[in-house]
C-alpha cells in the first residue's frame, strides 16, 4: 500500500484491514519527504475471510474482497490511485483466472453510533475495497472429484451383462451394485470434507443423488429379471435387461 499525502499525516497509520481474520506481518514502512508532500508505503500479508459459494462447483466464480477502513482528518480529499494499482500475475493461483480487478472508494453506514454523542442514530466510515472477480480455468479438480462417481455408475452398467437366471449369479450381480453404491456414499461424504455441506445443494451433490438413484434403480431392475427367471419367462427377461442396459447407457449423459 501506499498514499501521497501531506507531511506529517500519513493515512496508513489509520488504516484498517476490517475483514481479515489475521493481520500477519507489515514491512518497509518508509515515508519519503519531497517537495513538500510526503511519499509513505509499507508491505503488508494478512488473512482475508471470504464466503466461498461452491453450488456452481466447477463454475463457480468468486469475489475476492480487501476491506480497509480508513479514519482520520481530511478522508473527503483521499482519492484513489486507479492507473498506479494493480496485482501481480503470480499471485493468481493454479487453476485460476482474474476476469475483474478494481479499487474503489466507498461510504460505510452503519446502524450505530458507538455511544458518540456528537453523532446521530448512525455513523459512517470510508472504505476503500480491493475486488478480485476470480475464476476457474480448469475441470481437473472436478474430475479427480467425480472419478470415483462415474467409475461407480460405469460398474453398475456393467452389471447388466450379468444374466441372473442362477442364484449365484444373481447374488453377484447385487454384490456388485451394492458395492457401487457404497463408493458413491464414500465420495459424496470426501466431496463434502473438500468442498464444505451448504444447506443448498450443489451440483457436485446432485450428482451424486443421481448416481445413488441409478444404482438403486440397477438394483430393483436386477430383482424384476430375477423374478422374470424364476416365473418361466428368461426371453422376456432377457430381452428387458438388453434394454435397459441400453437405456441406462445413455441416461447418465
Amino acid at each position: 500500500m501506499w498514499s501521497i499525502h501531506p507531511p506529517g499525516t500519513d493515512p496508513l497509520d489509520g488504516v484498517e484491514f476490517v475483514n481479515a481474520k489475521q493481520v500477519e506481518d507489515i514491512r518497509l514502512n518508509r515515508t519519503i519527504e519531497q517537495d513538500g508532500v510526503a511519499w509513505s508505503r509499507r508491505k503488508v500479508r494478512a488473512r482475508v475471510l471470504h464466503n466461498w459459494n461452491l453450488v456452481n462447483f466447477p463454475f463457480d466464480r468468486q469475489t475476492l474482497s480487501v476491506d480497509l477502513g480508513l479514519s482520520g482528518p481530511d478522508l473527503n480529499a483521499y482519492r484513489v490511485d486507479d492507473a498506479g494499482s494493480g496485482y501481480a500475475d503470480r499471485i493468481v493461483p493454479v487453476g485460476w483466472r482474474v476476469t475483474d480487478f478494481k479499487v474503489e472508494k466507498r461510504v460505510v453506514e452503519d446502524d450505530t453510533a458507538y455511544g458518540n454523542p456528537e453523532a446521530g442514530a448512525k455513523s459512517s466510515q470510508e472504505h476503500v475495497f480491493v475486488t478480485f472477480e476470480m475464476q476457474r480455468d480448469t475441470a481437473i479438480g472436478f474430475l479427480k472429484l467425480l472419478a470415483g462417481v462415474y467409475a461407480a455408475i460405469a460398474i453398475a452398467l456393467l452389471s447388466f451383462l450379468m444374466v441372473p437366471e442362477a442364484p449365484p449369479v444373481f447374488s453377484g450381480r447385487m454384490t456388485v451394485l451394492v458395492g457401487a453404491l457404497f463408493a458413491i456414499v464414500v465420495n459424496m461424504q470426501v466431496s463434502n470434507n473438500v468442498l464444505g455441506s451448504p444447506e443448498t445443494v450443489s451440483l457436485v451433490d446432485e450428482i451424486h443423488i443421481v448416481a445413488l438413484f441409478y444404482v438403486f434403480g440397477a438394483a430393483l431392475m436386477a430383482i424384476v429379471s430375477r423374478m422374470g427367471y424364476d416365473a418361466g419367462h428368461a426371453e422376456l427377461a432377457h430381452r428387458r435387461d438388453i434394454e435397459l442396459r441400453c437405456w441406462c447407457s445413455a441416461s447418465p449423459s
